[in-house]
């Protein structure tokens, strides 16, 4: 099962990028990216398209991966 957390984590992590630096990038909350890290809470694709491009992440890579999004 894809865990858009887990993998949003480890892209971030491999980046080097805190929360709060993706949180500049971005506009999106701390919490909120917190959230989707660690509590298992869902976004939309919108929100997870540009927390992974921000990134430097193409989320096609993983679209294969995702069944179902909100």
């Amino acid at each position: 099962m894809f865990d858009e957390g887990e993998v949003l984590k480890e892209c971030r992590k491999a980046r080097g990028v805190t929360v709060k630096d993706l949180s500049l990038r971005t506009g999106v909350n701390r919490k909120t990216i917190s959230n989707i890290e660690n509590c298992g809470v869902t976004t939309t694709v919108r929100t997870y398209v540009k927390l992974l491009d921000a990134l430097g992440y193409d989320f096609d890579v993983f679209r294969k991966d995702v069944k179902e999004w909100k």
